[in-house]
């Protein structure tokens, strides 16, 4: 995985990150973004734990759906701790590969709990998104439509450097992105 770099924030006025959980990005993330307020795990992400900790909890299609809308709901109210403390009674009285992955999925909840990423009716509350399916969405689009079709052929390296300038000049920035592209050649840094 290569590193996060370049990222400026230096124009935005209100920003959201929401990602899946992982200890590599985040750690990545928090070291470029420290001050970064709301750094969320995309909540549809959350809600597929959810679900599997339900379809392991409960026999019945019912049961399991009532407890995933009322869970959900919990989580996006801002009340995950006393999800987790429901989810721990099921634990409780769970056995063998049931338990195990029980455990799995509340540990993966409190885990990011304990981050902080579970902010999703203070994101909510000031009209933010909760996922990252819009963006995902568009990338893909623009991928699609942009980078793919009949005799369009690119190396990864080419074709992360046709989005990176395509990003550019849609964000308005290609005049400052042109001048640090020849600054890099007047002034080289060394190592």
């Amino acid at each position: 995985m290569g590193q996060i770099t370049g990222v400026c924030f230096t124009h935005a006025t209100l920003s959201v990150l929401c990602s899946f959980y992982s200890q590599l990005i985040l750690r990545e993330l928090f070291y470029c973004i420290p001050d970064f307020s709301n750094i969320l795990l995309d909540f549809y992400h959350a809600a597929e734990h959810l679900q599997a900790f339900a379809d392991a909890a409960f026999s019945t299609d019912n049961e399991r759906q009532s407890w995933f809308k009322k869970a959900r709901k919990s989580l996006k109210k801002g009340q995950a701790l006393s999800l987790m403390k429901n989810m721990s009674e099921f634990i409780l009285s769970a056995t063998g590969e049931r338990c195990k992955i029980l455990i799995r999925e509340r540990n993966y909840i409190l885990k990011a709990y304990r981050r902080r990423l579970l902010k999703y009716n203070e994101v909510a509350s000031q009209k933010l998104p909760l996922g990252s399916g819009a963006v995902e969405s568009l990338i893909r689009q623009v991928v699609n439509l942009r980078m793919k079709g009949n005799s369009k052929f690119w190396l990864k390296n080419n074709a992360e450097i046709m989005l990176h300038q395509r990003s550019q000049w849609i964000a308005g920035s290609w005049d400052n992105f042109c001048d640090s592209i020849f600054n890099s050649f007047v002034k080289p840094r060394t190592a």
